[in-house]
């Protein structure tokens, strides 16, 4: 049959009128049948992913509100169970007032996506202050696209590995100590650890990348006509000390983005001396 395009829920918040009359929450407003079911809001939720699991792709989005915030990772355990591997969440927040969302899909996540929830499933599950406080290093990503290049026989190519090895060449001569350092270029992945040059943080960085079709131009780094790019994930394993790590980590994954896109400045004076070049 047809694809329903998503199907939304604001489930029973309570099990028992009992709970009700134990909360303050002046916005509460609706019948009983509308607010109480017996297990509450997660049993209510647990019924709907049992039928998502029946269902899967008929319905292409399956979101629900969530009225606890603890009923958010009790959510997600449960999908992570019922092996869901598209989860998006988020916070409503309005006065004082707050609620949750939680969504999943059958469809295969876009690599950028995955890694970008990760960190944001986290920070709603735990609670900002929360998730900051146990979150140094743990959840810390960047995420970016590079276009294919083209070789002298015309045919496409990543580029992510060779120009990964010229960012970690260019740091030794800067004087930036690189611990270890390993690329596999057609294995889509690399370690890197290192300690920045003007501070005393050491860091341990992950790097995977994969070629995707494109969907759309983009500024990747290039590559002309180039019909696919990688989505290069970049991670922080370790930092120490911990508290400046994911302020460091942020200007170095930066750094590295801009000199494999080739966005920088030192690279944006290069192309315009060989643009002036060949048109000499």
């Amino acid at each position: 049959g047809d694809q329903i395009a998503f199907c939304m829920c604001n489930p029973p918040f309570f099990g028992s009128t009992l709970d009700i009359k134990q909360t303050n929450d002046s916005t509460l407003v609706g019948t009983k049948e509308e607010l109480v079911c017996e297990g509450g809001e997660e049993k209510f939720v647990e019924g709907i992913i049992q039928d998502s699991i029946r269902l899967k792709h008929r319905v292409r989005w399956y979101t629900t509100m969530l009225g606890k915030k603890s009923s958010v990772k009790t959510v997600l355990r449960m999908l992570r169970e019922a092996d869901v591997k598209n989860i998006v969440t988020t916070a409503f927040l309005q006065g004082r007032t707050s609620r949750w969302g939680v969504g999943w899909c059958y469809e295969p996540a876009r690599i950028q996506d995955t890694a970008l929830r990760a960190s944001v499933n986290h920070n709603v599950a735990m609670g900002k202050k929360k998730a900051k406080k146990q979150s140094n290093t743990a959840t810390s990503t960047a995420v970016f696209h590079v276009d294919f290049s083209f070789d002298e026989e015309k045919k496409s190519k990543s580029v992510v590995a060779s120009r990964l090895k010229e960012v970690v060449t260019a740091w030794k001569e800067k004087g930036i100590v690189i611990g270890h350092f390993t690329c596999e270029d057609h294995g889509g992945k690399a370690k890197i650890s290192l300690k920045t040059q003007n501070s005393s943080v050491a860091l341990g960085l992950s790097l995977t990348w994969k070629p995707t079709p494109k969907t759309a131009p983009s500024d990747g780094g290039g590559g002309g006509n180039a019909t696919t790019e990688d989505i290069v994930v970049i991670s922080l394993d370790s930092a120490i000390p911990e508290g400046p790590g994911r302020r460091e980590f942020l200007l170095v994954s930066d750094q590295i983005k801009a000199d494999i896109q080739r966005t920088n400045r030192r690279w944006r004076r290069l192309l315009k001396k060989q643009a002036a070049q060949g048109g000499n």
